[in-house]
């Protein structure tokens, strides 16, 4: 397989929170840009491809489409932006539309927010590029999240984020109080589907400055061929 998904950096940074589901349809409508497209087009995915390429057996799917694409247009994405050296924020839905047969069954045709065509068209700088196959066996949204965070600064091998702003852009914000909740279901889990299935993997190191506790976390980005 030879997908590619590409987004610019800033959003890979955005704040947002999609289930398993929401993420592997919205990864595969963007592996459908064509590097070349000035404009946003109208992506069909059938049904029975999307189930191929992720290797779906649930018999309640159409049903499960339907309620995710309703769910994927009310979710929103905070994206951070540089203006003018003003620091804002935009916030919007990633998804415009989607038009599809009462049934469930047949083809998908979605449409992009048009808000994000700076972020996904013609990209020449500060972008992500990865294979779609990297994410196809991973089982979890937040596990996803990491790799497209980490893989963003592969070439830099190292990227620092305050354990406050990770929660953010993970959508898990108000989740896991407690650090080592936190350590087992998302870092630890992370850590191991990256290193099964992606080209990447990771170390981590702890940050605790004014107290005991951890304040951020230091990942150290490595080469690797999934097992």
């Amino acid at each position: 397989m030879n997908q590619l998904v590409k987004k610019s950096h800033e959003l890979v940074m955005g704040k947002f929170s999609f289930s398993l589901l929401e993420l592997r349809l919205f990864s595969l409508i963007v592996s459908m840009i064509d590097d070349r497209d000035e404009d946003f087009k109208t992506y069909r995915i059938a049904v029975k491809d999307m189930m191929k390429t992720f290797n779906l057996k649930s018999k309640t799917i159409y049903a499960e489409i339907q309620q995710v694409t309703t769910s994927m247009l009310k979710k929103i994405i905070v994206i951070p932006v540089q203006e003018e050296g003003v620091q804002k924020e935009i916030k919007s839905t990633l998804m415009s539309s989607f038009k599809y047969e009462v049934s469930g069954r047949g083809v998908i045709e979605a449409t992009f927010n048009p808000i994000l065509k700076p972020y996904l068209l013609q990209l020449k700088s500060k972008f992500l590029l990865y294979n779609l196959s990297n994410i196809l066996q991973i089982s979890s949204a937040t596990s996803i999240r990491i790799f497209e965070l980490l893989k963003t600064f592969e070439g830099v091998k190292q990227k620092t984020f305050s354990l406050q702003e990770l929660k953010e852009i993970l959508g898990v914000e108000n989740s896991y109080s407690k650090y080592s909740n936190f350590k087992n279901k998302i870092l630890l889990k992370s850590q191991k589907d990256l290193e099964m299935f992606t080209d990447i993997r990771f170390t981590f190191k702890e940050i605790s400055e004014n107290s005991r506790r951890v304040e951020k976390i230091q990942f150290s980005i490595h080469p690797n061929t999934p097992t």
